[in-house]
């Protein structure tokens, strides 16, 4: 009925076919068994849980296949630990159609390099908190970051998606999110570095993008929004896409938050964006969230080109003098545009105020005209 921890740890087991009794798998019970092709769980309707690590940096790296078919598990529902399957050569890990697991851990699939496709189970309703690569952790403890997945279907029935989901994941080109009456968390960095990412649809169910959502999404020059959808973009969320234009969705509310650094843009290093539209429903706004940035590259400086910033008609908050942001009755000017290259700009008559970083982002002024 158990498999203890650690049990058979770097073994050079091919194929491991579990009874249908089986409740438990210790922590790190199959742990290094890099010779296998074949983990199947069958008919199992009672497995309680795997522990962690059990199959981590498990399954050969030269077999044209190497398979996992996890059970339907227990009816009171199944646990799989941390990092259980993290920097597995597993070419396809899928689940019984009936299976009762709920939440996916912390780098439970991340840095699994063969696996190019997954389907993400409807009793799954959260994915847990991960982190990307770095120095100390050299394989991220995300759930799927650094994946060979080249697309996703987020179930109606996910409700959280955990900080670096799928960052680094990037072959993946197409995300479909299905709609739902329940509301979609997205942590932070969900699909940042996902260059081959574009193209993709928000459902109304995202009210939130988080810090760094699609950062990174190198060629991203095309999103849908959802009507009645996203409330507030936090800062960047868009940075280093490559839209030339963005309309922002009606229902918006609030873009970006202060900060005195070009990483506090909604679209920092944005080179390619041109003009931004706000919507009607605005309230507001950071004086950073347009900053677009420029940054130094093997053949020069990249200079940001935003060159006009509108806002639909019925916006209070908000109005644009030939592209130029003000406030609601136009007395503030809030934001000019940083591509542009006219060295002279006149302010228009009835101007009261030049907000915080309205010409820039070294040094801000907030100081009455005369």
């Amino acid at each position: 009925k158990e498999i203890g921890q650690s049990a058979l740890q770097s073994t050079a087991l091919e194929k491991v076919v579990f009874p249908s009794t089986l409740t438990k798998v210790g922590n790190n019970a199959f742990q290094y068994c890099e010779s296998l092709t074949l983990v199947d769980f069958g008919e199992n309707k009672v497995l309680e849980s795997i522990g962690q690590r059990a199959f981590n940096q498990s399954g050969s790296a030269t077999a044209d296949e190497a398979i996992v078919k996890l059970p339907v598990g227990s009816p009171d529902g199944w646990t799989m630990g941390m990092f259980i399957f993290q920097g597995s050569n597993f070419t396809e890990i899928t689940f019984a159609e009936e299976t009762t697991i709920e939440t996916f851990p912390k780098a439970a699939f991340g840095y699994s390099l063969r696996l190019s496709s997954f389907t993400i189970p409807e009793s799954v309703t959260s994915i847990a908190d991960g982190s990307a690569v770095s120095t100390t952790n050299p394989m991220g403890q995300a759930a799927f970051n650094n994946t060979n997945l080249s697309s996703i279907t987020i179930p109606s029935t996910l409700t959280s998606l955990g900080n670096y989901t799928f960052t680094d994941c990037v072959n993946l080109k197409t995300v479909i999110f299905e709609e739902s009456d329940e509301e979609l968390d997205l942590g932070t960095g969900v699909f940042r570095n996902c260059v081959a990412l574009n193209n993709v649809k928000l459902p109304s169910r995202i009210k939130t993008l988080s810090q760094y959502t699609f950062d990174g999404c190198t060629i991203m020059d095309k999103i849908t929004f959802a009507e009645n959808g996203l409330e507030s973009i936090a800062n960047t969320a868009f940075g280093r896409t490559a839209f030339t234009s963005m309309v922002l969705p009606e229902g918006l509310k609030s873009l970006g938050t202060s900060s005195t650094s070009g990483t506090g843009s909604v679209f920092y290093f944005c080179s390619r964006l041109e003009s931004v539209t706000l919507p009607s429903t605005l309230e507001s706004i950071s004086h950073s969230a347009l900053y677009t940035g420029s940054y130094a590259t093997t053949s020069g400086t990249v200079r940001p080109v935003l060159k006009n910033i509108y806002v639909k008609e019925g916006n209070k908050n908000f109005s644009s003098k030939d592209g130029v942001l003000f406030n609601g009755d136009g007395t503030e000017l809030l934001k000019y545009p940083v591509g542009r290259s006219s060295v002279n700009y006149e302010v228009p008559s009835g101007t009261k105020l030049i907000g915080q970083y309205a010409f820039g982002m070294a040094s801000g002024y907030y100081a009455p005209i005369q």
